[in-house]
């Protein structure tokens, strides 16, 4: 469609969508939901139509046009040029923060919410300001009882890549929730908890805060067993910046029983920063104050984690026994000579 004649449909899509008439509103908003959802000029057109964001903002207050108001602006936010300009439209972040809690909302409507503010964090400029608009503190909220919690986690992996907001995000008691998620039986949402657990780990307040939950050891240890590629690398840094400052973490994470076969598996098979971080940690293990018995358990002792045949410091040795993977590659096993 020209962009005459675009400019037109959507000139007159804003004056019907101020119209009494609910019909007659919902249709103007379908028609600009269409036009935006795959052009990114069109999006540019209706953003810098006179009025236009304020006045879809004002149908977010209005049940029968919410969705449809909050699809149209969803797809603007897509633009990297609009993200910022829709950020800073007035009481457009409070009213996605409210939409988000509240428990009259529709799942709909919160899931549309959740993902604007996801997607406005995407933009760097965007980042602190929805954190000290009370943005992070709303999805760390929402993450025990919303709807959308898969949304609400996406927008708080965005928001945690900047220092500020990870801060806000321990302080708002997000780590024990994460952990918690991770270690239960929904694997999607686990996936993204974990990057989100990452994220933070980067910073020493978010590290320190993952390191005082009880059990993260094994929810990430289990994540490195049943999870996705992208999941087990994330979980790989987490452990290894875990463990590289606590010989407690070191003993309960070497204490699962396939731990060490784990982590000779992904050394070997796994994607290349995946190999390299089981290698450190394979590394970190052997030079720790732990010494393993044959099935690879953690004894006191020397610091011997040995392959190919090295010696033991009780005088036993052990060799590599080589299984078939399901990619052909070995694992290693432990068995006493």
């Amino acid at each position: 469609m020209p962009t005459q004649a675009v400019d037109a449909t959507i000139a007159e899509c804003l004056a019907q969508a101020q119209s009494d008439s609910l019909e007659v509103r919902i249709s103007a908003l379908t028609t600009l939901s269409a036009l935006t959802r795959l052009s990114s000029h069109n999006r540019d057109l209706l953003a810098h139509s006179q009025h236009a964001l304020p006045l879809l903002l004002g149908l977010c207050h209005s049940d029968p046009t919410l969705p449809l108001a909050l699809s149209v602006l969803l797809h603007l936010s897509l633009n990297p040029n609009l993200k910022q300009p829709l950020a800073a439209v007035p009481g457009f972040v409070p009213r996605l923060k409210s939409l988000v809690l509240s428990p009259s909302a529709s799942t709909q409507a919160a899931k549309f919410a959740a993902s604007l503010i996801c997607s406005l964090a995407m933009h760097d400029k965007n980042k602190a300001p929805l954190g000290v608009a009370g943005a992070v503190r709303t999805v760390v909220d929402a993450l025990g009882c919303s709807a959308a919690r898969p949304h609400v986690l996406s927008s708080l992996a965005e928001l945690v890549q900047f220092h500020g907001n990870c801060t806000l995000a321990v302080g708002a008691g997000a780590v024990p929730v994460l952990v918690r998620i991770l270690g239960g039986p929904a694997e999607d949402l686990g996936a993204t908890c974990v990057v989100v657990l990452a994220r933070m780990a980067r910073f020493e307040e978010g590290i320190q805060a993952i390191r005082q939950v009880e059990g993260v050891v094994g929810a990430l240890v289990d994540c490195l067993r049943r999870g996705c590629m992208a999941s087990k690398q994330s979980a790989m840094e987490v452990l290894a910046r875990l463990l590289e400052e606590s010989d407690e973490l070191m003993r309960e994470a070497a204490g699962r029983d396939d731990f060490s076969s784990l982590l000779a598996d992904l050394s070997i098979g796994g994607s290349t920063k995946l190999r390299e971080k089981a290698g450190l940690l394979m590394k970190m293990m052997e030079s720790s104050d732990l010494d393993w018995d044959v099935e690879g358990k953690p004894a006191r002792g020397g610091n011997s984690m040995r392959l190919d045949g090295e010696r033991r410091d009780d005088g036993a040795s052990v060799a590599c026994k080589n299984t078939s993977t399901a990619d052909g590659s070995p694992p290693l096993h432990y068995t006493k000579q």
